[in-house]
């Protein structure tokens, strides 16, 4: 007890009370007590003697274990042979305690100790016996796992993207050999850490995640990944989804196959933590990674069909509500005025901007859409032909002559948007509001801890509030089967992906603060809010929970 009040005072800055602690044992000669002396003696400025103390203290211990320091690594755990007592078994786990110290205040000595050969051999030595000694400590293989991954050079940790991937820009590492001594144990440290940890290990699954993308080519490290596959709970690499979407072309076949089966595992448990984020993957432009996705989305299809046909369902007519025809062509008439009317008048980036707006006017499928098309298709139609008849003939005249019109048509929208308040489902998207009691969790919710119980979407509230902001997000409510209303906000022209990547920083953020004893006495957090995106330009943030009923 005296040991751990000790501790207590060392960690809190009170040393006046941790030395009065330290005193009344000092007629204890048992081990625990000299290492918690040597722990005071570090914290109190004695760092070079503090280490050198303990180096001598882990060897007494090991003589008194009969461990031959040299050859620990082979020998077997003294608490693991059949004649082990309690003190034996304490005495071989404190034994871990002191090689993990010894590596931290090597690293503390030595700031620079990646550039230290001597200093990195030594450190990495003192972390795998802690391992060795305490196989079931997370401190230990996580220190293991981090050191080795930090004696990696820069290079070794960047991964390629889409263009250096689809261009084959990807330059073979020319010092893999060199870097696979450290990329085989941290790889496995991290599996084991991970599977050991009770905090969130956000952290070391995105380092394991670069290290298998980047070198899980290699046999024996895709090995040492699949090994760990199977000590990992599946439900942890649901942290990282977006990240192994983002990532879900690899040069390499066997990573990329690798890759594209933990996707599938992951479907087949959590098809409701994947099938939205798929789904924004199948609507890139990138058609590599559109195929990369509807790959895994099929294999999702095989087992639930319905899953797949609501989601395609609720995903297309949430993008159209998001941002309605007058709103794109408002957009996209600004943007094409921009490039054109600029110094560098930019005639072909217009021309690439309004194009896809006058193919996408060919089909209208609500009775907005119907009305829009009405009401200024007959003006744009002529402006679409200017565009091709300049496009024939590079005639400025019927650049001018287009504009008049696109002019015309965005002083009537202008006008139109500005009135735009409400928007009511029954003419803004049939569909949706026809969708009843699908299969689909309410997005946001989904728990993976409770795969087969969550609340599904019962209806869509018929009507939606449009904010008068620059963006012109609407409020929206959906009802549950448990007959709750959950609120949302429905936002087109944005990237929610990004805002995903921050809600992950945002857990990471707060991690630290419950770690910290301080941030922890203040109830330190950061509010986050689940982000759903929904395609590359638009997605769903969910706002709060009401409890009324519909």
């Amino acid at each position: 007890m005296w040991i751990k009040f000790a501790n207590l005072c060392r960690k809190s800055g009170r040393f006046g009370l941790a030395e009065k602690a330290l005193n009344s044992l000092k007629d204890d000669y048992r081990p625990d007590v000299t290492y918690a002396k040597l722990k005071y003696m570090w914290t109190t400025g004695r760092q070079q003697e503090a280490l050198d103390r303990l180096v001598d203290f882990a060897s007494d211990v090991s003589r008194e274990l009969n461990i031959n320091e040299n050859e620990a690594i082979d020998q077997p755990l003294p608490s693991g042979l059949p004649d082990a007592n309690e003190t034996t078994v304490r005495n071989t786990r404190l034994l871990a305690r002191c090689y993990l110290k010894q590596g931290e205040w090597k690293i503390a000595l030595h700031p620079d100790w990646t550039a230290q050969t001597e200093v990195v051999t030594s450190v990495l030595g003192s972390f795998l016996l802690a391992t060795h000694f305490d196989s079931q400590w997370y401190k230990a293989w996580h220190n293991w796992a981090l050191a080795n991954f930090n004696v990696l050079p820069p290079e070794a940790k960047q991964l390629p993207n889409d263009y250096d991937i689809a261009n084959g820009n990807v330059d073979d590492d020319a010092n893999v050999a060199e870097n696979l001594k450290y990329v085989r144990p941290a790889v496995r440290g991290f599996f084991y850490s991970i599977s050991l940890t009770r905090s969130n290990p956000f952290q070391d699954i995105l380092r394991l995640l670069t290290l298998w993308l980047k070198f899980g080519g290699v046999d024996e490290v895709n090995r040492i990944v699949q090994e760990g596959f199977q000590m990992m709970k599946q439900n942890i690499w649901l942290d990282v989804v977006p990240q192994l979407i983002s990532r879900i072309l690899q040069p390499n076949p066997q990573v990329s196959e690798s890759v594209l089966g933990l996707l599938s595992d992951l479907g087949r448990t959590h098809p409701q933590a994947l099938i939205f984020p798929l789904s924004v993957s199948a609507k890139t432009s990138n058609l590599a990674r559109q195929r990369a996705a509807m790959s895994v989305i099929d294999t999702i299809r095989a087992h639930s069909p319905t899953v797949v046909e609501h989601v395609d369902l609720v995903s297309t007519e949430l993008i159209r509500v998001s941002a309605i025809w007058i709103e794109i062509w408002h957009e996209g008439l600004e943007e094409a005025s921009r490039a054109y009317f600029s110094p560098e008048h930019d005639v072909d980036r217009m021309i690439g901007v309004l194009m896809p707006l006058h193919q996408k006017m060919t089909k209208p499928v609500t009775i907005r859409e119907a009305s829009f098309f009405n009401s200024y298709g007959r003006e744009l139609e002529d402006a679409k032909q200017c565009l091709q008849n300049y496009k024939r003939t590079r005639d400025q005249a019927y650049i001018s002559q287009a504009w008049e019109n696109y002019y015309a048509v965005f002083r009537k929208i202008t006008r139109q948007i500005a009135q735009l308040e409400v928007l009511d489902l029954q003419h803004a998207s049939p569909r949706l509001l026809a969708a009843k009691d699908l299969d689909l969790a309410i997005p946001g919710t989904y728990d993976p801890n409770k795969p087969k119980d969550f609340v599904k979407i019962a209806k869509f509230d018929p009507i939606l509030s449009v904010i008068n902001s620059k963006q012109r997000p609407r409020k929206m409510k959906i009802i549950g089967t448990d007959g709750k209303k959950y609120q949302y906000l429905l936002k087109g022209h944005e990237d929610l992906r990004q805002d995903n990547l921050v809600m992950q920083l945002i857990d990471l953020v707060n991690t630290l603060l419950l770690e910290d004893s301080e941030c922890f006495k203040r109830h330190l957090s950061i509010q986050k809010y689940p982000t759903i995106p929904l395609s590359p330009s638009a997605g769903l943030c969910y706002k709060c929970l009401l409890t009324t009923k519909p």
